[in-house]
């Protein structure tokens, strides 16, 4: 009522008595209408203050209804969702159009977050049942995403309603290293971290630690804390992209060796597509990586690439200087030539680990994980971060896996008992990660549930969200696991699924005596899609961000530097600066 009654005084002052009328009465029509799916009326907006409040918003998400909003101190305005609030603010403006940026604004910190949806555009004038939909399309927005810019070519448009039905959410929330056995004091700040995992990346670190005894403190002499959160975010399971503060991460995993997240930034920078050879070596020589500058000399060598950079003119003396020539690129050609094409250069940091042998059984870092009687011998760091507190305790320390009934259940479907199932899991947790077998993925939500191991579910989410269903009884199976374990995103997907390539699947799935079986609000979504879905063209989210509607059209859109010559000199050459890594 307070929303209804502030646009009003807005029309008043922009439009005048007369169109406010419209808006009330418009208003006070729609107020009567169903809020219950995205094919709705318009019902609730907000005025843009940078459009002189001519023009106004509304943001509609499917199983939740019209967004509270509120002004955005920055500018724009702002729509409330549990953890993170999308923004609509004013991008740029001329006599005839508006532009906005749609967006998302995180109210945490430490996060990385992603979200992908069908988004589709209804506009309208003052005028009751003028509303229609003018463009559509899947979306991707997150902390690391370019904005949607919406430009409004359009006078007659007065207000915008933009409905959503999201596809996947990814929420990760950063650590806050405010837990641990191990202080890593940075002068004045300080870190809490878990030793065991830190000297499993390190052994260096491993040494320190070792150093440190019981106080458990360890000076980090001038390295930067943000720089060393950098390395850390790597360790800890993390969506944390390596590239965030790369020459950071870099320089902080050199000056304390740790290996582990040395390794990981060596094979980015070797796999990075858009640099060429020289350039890749060139800075790899910038950030003192001289094993990458040593793999990519070897690699050339082996594939004949090297060869070829030669004939076309290539001086590398010159170009990368006579000590780095003689003491790092000569000798990796002369390793190259020495063994067969294909051998690697040096054995990889991390190997597979036999969680039953002796050498892990002494490891200071490990601790006795048991399974049905039988011990394994793991990093306390690694079960710490994937949270071992839902473990049963001896009374020698040893963690007691929780063998559950559903567990059970599903071993005896595949033929495997829990032991191997939790060796799966172990494998994984390793700084390997290595995959989990698909034949196990429900037997393992079924023990990562039972002790809270909530990255792993989301692997293993991920992991059933790519099974495409063959079958009604294995569609509505993914409803149920669903629904049993707190699965948003495999509901989101296969509701996503039940417009696209699946309704089949679903009318067959309505059928079945096991659809009743399924909560009241799992039914009605699946029939709401099902009776009403309005599934948008495309699978994958869409690199076409920007934008534009009219009252009766709308689509993709050239970019503004398009639009406006003066801006065209800005545009980003499509190879990306190597510098900026």
């Amino acid at each position: 009522t307070q929303l209804i009654a502030f646009i009003v005084a807005c029309a008043i002052v922009v439009n005048g008595p007369m169109e406010s009328e419209t808006v009330v009465r418009s208003e006070s029509q729609l107020s009567l209408l169903s809020a219950r799916t995205c094919i709705d009326e318009f019902d609730d907006f907000v005025p843009l203050p940078s459009s002189e409040y001519r023009v106004l918003f509304s943001i509609h998400v499917s199983e939740i209804g019209a967004l509270r909003s509120e002004f955005r101190p920055g500018g724009g305005i702002r729509f409330h969702l549990p953890v993170v609030d999308l923004v609509i603010a004013s991008s740029n403006e001329t006599k005839e159009n508006l532009v906005v940026d749609i967006f998302g604004e995180s109210k945490e910190k430490n996060i990385e977050w992603r979200y992908v949806m069908q988004m589709r555009f209804r506009t309208g004038t003052n005028m009751i049942g003028s509303d229609r939909v003018v463009d559509g399309d899947i979306f991707e927005i997150g902390n690391r995403c370019r904005p949607i810019v919406l430009r409004i070519a359009d006078p007659q448009v007065k207000r915008i309603r933009i409905e959503i039905r999201f596809i996947n959410k990814m929420l990760n929330f950063l650590p806050k290293f405010d837990e641990g056995d191990v202080t890593l004091r940075f002068g004045a700040q300080s870190l809490q971290v878990h030793g065991a995992l830190l000297g499993l990346h390190s052994n260096h670190m491993a040494m320190k630690i070792k150093e440190a005894g019981e106080s458990g403190i360890i000076d980090m002499d001038d390295c930067d804390i943000s720089a060393f959160k950098e390395v850390l975010y790597q360790v800890y399971p993390t969506k944390h992209p390596i590239w965030s503060d790369f020459k950071g991460i870099t320089k902080a995993a050199i000056k304390f060796k740790v290996s582990g997240v040395l390794e990981m930034v060596k094979k980015y920078l070797i796999n990075y597509e858009h640099m060429y050879l020289e350039q890749k070596i060139a800075e790899s020589i910038k950030l003192q990586l001289w094993e990458a500058v040593e793999e990519l000399v070897y690699k050339a060598e082996h594939d004949g690439f090297w060869t070829t950079m030669i004939h076309s003119g290539l001086n590398p003396e010159q170009e990368f200087g006579a000590t780095i020539y003689h003491d790092v690129i000569l000798p990796a050609i002369a390793k190259a030539k020495a063994v067969p094409i294909g051998t690697p250069l040096r054995k990889p940091f991390f190997d597979e680990v036999i969680f039953r042998s002796a050498s892990e059984a002494w490891n200071p870092f490990n601790v006795a994980l048991i399974v049905q009687g039988i011990p394994l011998y793991v990093n306390r760091g690694i079960l710490a971060i994937n949270n071992d507190k839902m473990f049963g305790r001896g009374n020698k320390g040893e963690l007691i896996v929780r063998i559950t009934v559903d567990l059970t259940d599903e071993c005896h479907k595949i033929k495997k008992i829990p032991l191997e199932i939790v060796e799966a899991l172990l494998r994984h947790i390793y700084p390997l990660k290595k995959p989990i077998p698909a034949e196990m993925l429900r037997a393992m939500l079924a023990l990562t549930y039972a002790h809270q191991m909530y990255h792993v579910i989301d692997y293993v989410e991920e992991c059933l969200m790519q099974e495409p269903p063959i079958s009604a009884q294995q569609f509505l199976e993914h409803f149920s696991l669903a629904e049993k374990y707190g699965l948003e995103n495999l509901l989101l997907k296969s509701l996503h699924r039940i417009e696209k390539s699946c309704k089949h699947l679903a009318m067959q799935m309505t059928g079945s005596p096991d659809f009743a079986k399924l909560c009241e609000r799992t039914r009605w979504l699946i029939m709401d899609r099902y009776c009403s879905g309005w599934a948008l063209g495309r699978i994958e989210a869409t690199k076409q961000l920007n934008r534009e509607i009219r009252i009766n059209t709308g689509g993709e859109t050239k970019s503004m530097y398009e639009y406006d010559k003066n801006l065209s000199t800005l545009m980003v050459n499509p190879l990306k600066n190597h510098s900026d890594l």
